[in-house]
């Protein structure tokens, strides 16, 4: 069994090596005198924040409805924009063009909420189901969890840097295993419908795009030293600006206690968390504004989490990862590798103990030719292998996925534009499957915009719903739990419409409807006597929902931004309950506010019930309040102080599963050189 892993080791030794010395080759970056000295880098980073400043205010004089702006995903110069997005189309457009709901967090928002876990964020803004389960361990949705006995959702296609964080074994994305902290996090752009017409499997619900701080936002050291009741991290950062390279490391220690609430048991001599992580870049810079980038980054340590059917279990992990990319303003290269290990103590069955290694091997080519006579297009395909090697796997599985897929925008007049997008997707064992998308976006006048689109999202089944095969002793009984390869990929039908209104300087108003239809669903169904297997249950989960939200620039360092979601899902005459149908957020976010930077929302959630996990249970309606409040002591030193939940308005927000929620307060030292 050993050297069915040696070769792999041996092909990523080989990547990292080959681009290690492809970097030192030299190449013709620029027309730039050999003779002239290097810049000091404190002079860079000034004038790459400047350069920052002049690309948003050009930005806001374009026409930004159907102009497509060239540029790297993650250069320094659009992740303050707010007008942009790079996740509908794998291409950089006109967010109010997007043919689905966006939401796009730019680094204003971001410094201002700077939370300790990327959720906390991601709660204040619409369509967003964020579950608190423990201190550390969060679950995130998009518009509704669409089954009943699904306790982490598996259709949110979550990526970082656009390569994805998504568990291709158990389904879902586990936050808290991420190798990078909020604070190096640029940009995140969410696509709130289905994605798969440009992602392919597992956005059926939603993409999720977390893009990182490249090396000329980060300065030449920082330091975030983080003081909790019973807990502490320490962050550090770093960088070098060079005329052919840069490079930046990021990375620190976390620890936290849990608040021990749970109804089930009560662990004891348990951490909520333990971990280290590290993340660096460096890239080489090219003509024409191409970099080459090589990415890699762990996390490593304990954590208590909870399974996919809600057991708690202590995990001792290694989620790692190496990136290597090709990005121009024309095309990608994108090749990384992700390997983890982890060891599982079941908490409610002593002595059950499990094993786990699973890697991920993935090569994307995207292209993007703008403005071919009315056309706007990217393209593309990608493939990729998984592979599994698990006690609950009964040994080594593996299964490939490979895809192509077009975008075209076409610009009708200047006010009104059709998009057409399709991708085909190939999985081992799920076959061929095809991802539509059509929409259309119409400018009334300057002020006002209309569209609507028609999509199409899948979720593959997971390596455990294909090769589960796994006994559990229950007394003189041992249950089976079983895989099944035959299974199809669960299938999600989207119609959505939404309005934005700019009327009122400085307000932005805007309204999105959706309604879809969810068939093929993956449940777990009993085969007598005593095995438990996958198979495609008949029935469809109908439902749909509408968000409203606002946002006010009051002045340019302070902003109000409110929100309200509603949604409602039924399978055949019943209600599906389990995610709350009202949620309502509002917050003031201020920067640079006479040396203050923070934040002060408030959360509602409406009541739900139903069967979570595999006990049904009910929740009563929360509210949560956070305070967020820094204050700038000298050009290096600022202090933060975060209280979340502040009222402690103590509340559950899974039911039976994960513990009881409490006041969270928090004091950080940064220091930025």
């Amino acid at each position: 069994m050993k050297d069915t892993y040696r070769l792999p080791y041996l092909k990523v030794f080989g990547l990292t090596f080959s681009f290690v010395v492809f970097l030192f080759i030299p190449i013709e970056t620029s027309a730039q005198d050999p003779d002239r000295p290097e810049e000091p880098q404190e002079k860079k980073v000034t004038d790459m924040k400047q350069k920052e400043i002049q690309a948003d205010a050009e930005l806001q004089k374009t026409d930004i409805f159907n102009g497509i702006t060239t540029g790297l995903y993650n250069e320094l110069t659009f992740l303050g924009s707010e007008n942009l997005v790079y996740t509908a189309s794998k291409r950089y457009e006109a967010l109010r063009t997007a043919p689905v709901a966006v939401t796009v967090i730019p680094r204003s928002h971001l410094l201002s909420l700077d939370g300790r876990y990327l959720p906390q964020i991601l709660r204040l803004y619409p369509g967003m189901d964020i579950i608190q389960v423990t201190r550390s361990e969060f679950v995130v949705d998009i518009r509704g969890v669409a089954s009943s006995t699904v306790f982490r959702p598996r259709d949110v296609l979550v990526l970082v840097d656009n390569r994805t964080v998504y568990d291709d074994y158990s389904g879902g994305v586990e936050w808290e295993t991420l190798s990078v902290f909020p604070e190096d996090v640029g940009r995140i752009e969410i696509i709130r419908g289905a994605g798969s017409a440009i992602h392919g499997a597992n956005a059926a619900r939603g993409v999720i795009n977390i893009i990182t701080r490249p090396p000329e936002a980060i300065s030449v050291f920082e330091s975030d030293t983080t003081f909790i009741e019973r807990g502490f991290r320490q962050r550090f950062g770093g960088s070098f600006l060079g005329e052919k390279y840069s490079l930046k490391l990021t990375g620190g220690y976390d620890e936290s206690d849990l608040w021990n609430r749970f109804e089930a048991f009560s662990p004891r001599d348990i951490k909520s968390a333990r971990t280290w992580r590290f993340n660096g870049t460096i890239a080489k810079h090219l003509t024409n504004q191409a970099e080459l980038r090589f990415n890699s980054g762990i996390n490593t340590g304990k954590l208590l989490q909870h399974t996919s059917s809600g057991t708690p279990v202590d995990n001792d992990q290694t989620t790692s990862h190496v990136q290597i990319e090709y990005e121009a303003s024309d095309m990608s290269i994108r090749s990384f590798w992700n390997y983890r290990t982890l060891e599982t103590e079941d908490l409610l069955v002593p002595g059950l103990f499990s094993e786990r290694t699973q890697q991920t091997y993935d090569l994307e080519f995207i292209r993007r030719i703008t403005y071919v006579g009315r056309n706007s297009v990217s393209f593309g395909s990608d493939a990729r292998y998984s592979t599994v090697k698990a006690d609950s796997a009964g040994g080594e599985h593996g299964q490939y996925t490979v895809g192509v897929f077009v975008d075209d925008q076409v610009n009708i007049t200047p006010d009104f534009l059709i998009r057409l997008a399709g991708r085909l997707d190939n999985h081992q064992y799920a076959g061929y499957r095809f991802s539509p998308r059509v929409g259309a976006a119409y400018r009334i006048d300057p002020k006002n915009t209309v569209k609507a689109s028609y999509n199409i999202g899948y979720r593959l089944p997971t390596l455990s719903n294909n090769f589960l095969d796994f006994p559990i002793p229950a007394g003189p009984t041992t249950f089976f739990l079983k895989g099944n390869k035959d299974l199809k990929p669960e299938q999600s039908v989207w119609y959505e419409t939404g309005y934005i209104n700019e009327n009122i300087t400085g307000l932005t108003i805007g309204i999105d409807l959706f309604y879809v239809i969810t068939d093929n669903l993956i449940r777990s169904e009993r085969i007598p006597p005593n095995t438990f297997s996958f198979t495609n249950v008949e029935g469809k989960i109908k439902g749909g929902g509408v968000e409203v939200w606002a946002q006010y620039e009051l002045t340019s360092t302070v902003r109000f931004l409110a929100n309200y979601s509603y949604n409602k899902y039924h399978e055949g005459p019943s209600d599906v309950s389990t995610t709350a149908p009202h949620k309502a957020n509002a917050g003031i976010l201020f920067a640079n506010f006479y040396r203050l930077t923070g934040a002060f929302t408030v959360h509602y959630v409406d009541s739900a019930s139903g069967i979570f996990g595999t006990i049904e249970d009910s929740l009563p309606r929360y509210y949560l309040v956070n305070i967020i409040f820094g204050y700038q002591i000298s050009d290096q030193w600022s202090v933060r102080l975060a209280a979340m939940n502040v009222t402690d308005n103590d509340h559950r927000e899974m039911g039976a599963i994960g513990e009881e929620i409490s006041a969270d307060i928090s004091l950080t030292l940064v220091y930025r050189m």
